[in-house]
């Protein structure tokens, strides 16, 4: 099913996610209908994780992009992409965010849980239980040796910010089911299991059919670099922060924007004024 979720934001097609409970209350939660470019969620050094990235949001590659960098500014500039702070020439001047639309963005807090390493470990999580563990206390980092436990950034749970990116869990809840596999028996399965399941991927308006990053880290005993990602095959699985995947900016508008018209179809997107 497509949804008619579609709305004019930032002069550009972005997609309502729905209406989420936030600490601050509930907000309508947005993601943009296109990716911006394929880049690192986080890299790092050859002295930290080898290079390969630190799986903590607050202070990745990618949160500082979407928050402070090229992206929020409407600019061109460097992008992260690859191991070991590798980067590429990046261009947001047409893409990236208005004043307008940063106006309408709402400051809100994020969850950053993680699976725990042991009864999660990465491919027996359903879309019920990625919810749930997105807002748990568990940290992206429990090991403290290794060849990918090196770095010594603190972890944390939550983050207060403007632009984040998608959840497993709003991929999960996005899809309608078909009459092979409803709905509800998709939301049980576990969405590392779901490239071997059409109905539920194909009928899910977040299956675009690419690499993207999701805001989640993962955790293990031996890594503490990678993020879960949803796979162009549809299932959702992990990858190490310095990867180039797409990234599908997602925020939540403000309590005082308003939907003054339109029917949220593809031809008729919300449009949306303070």
């Amino acid at each position: 099913m497509n949804p008619n979720n579609y709305v004019n934001f930032n002069n550009e097609l972005w997609r309502i996610i729905g209406l989420v409970n936030t600490p601050e209350g509930q907000r309508i939660k947005l993601i943009r209908n296109e990716s911006i470019g394929s880049y690192s969620w986080d890299t790092s050094e050859s002295s930290i994780n080898y290079g390969w990235g630190v799986n903590e949001w607050s202070t990745s590659d990618m949160m500082n992009l979407l928050n402070n960098g090229a992206y929020y500014n409407r600019t061109s500039g460097t992008c992260y992409r690859a191991s070991n702070n590798t980067t590429t020439e990046c261009d947001f001047s047409n893409t990236g965010l208005t004043n307008n639309a940063k106006g309408m963005i709402d400051m809100v807090t994020w969850n950053l849980g993680s699976n725990d390493g042991t009864t999660y470990t990465g491919t027996n999580i359903n879309t019920n239980i990625f919810y749930n563990l997105e807002r748990s206390n568990n940290t992206g980092n429990i090991c403290s040796n290794g060849t990918y436990c090196t770095d010594t950034i603190p972890r944390t749970t939550i983050w207060v910010g403007q632009v984040g990116l998608m959840y497993p869990s709003d991929y999960g809840y996005a899809t309608s089911g078909g009459s092979t596999t409803d709905r509800v028996t998709c939301l049980n399965t576990v969405l590392f299991s779901w490239n071997g399941l059409s109905d539920c991927k194909e009928n899910d308006w977040l299956f675009k059919g690419i690499n993207q990053w999701t805001l989640t880290p993962f955790v293990s005993s031996g890594n503490a670099s990678s993020v879960f990602e949803m796979v162009q095959t549809g299932l959702v699985h992990i990858y190490q922060g310095f990867g180039g995947f797409s990234s599908l900016p997602t925020i939540y508008l403000k309590e005082s924007v308003e939907i003054t018209s339109g029917n949220g179809s593809i031809d008729s997107p919300f449009e949306l004024s303070v």
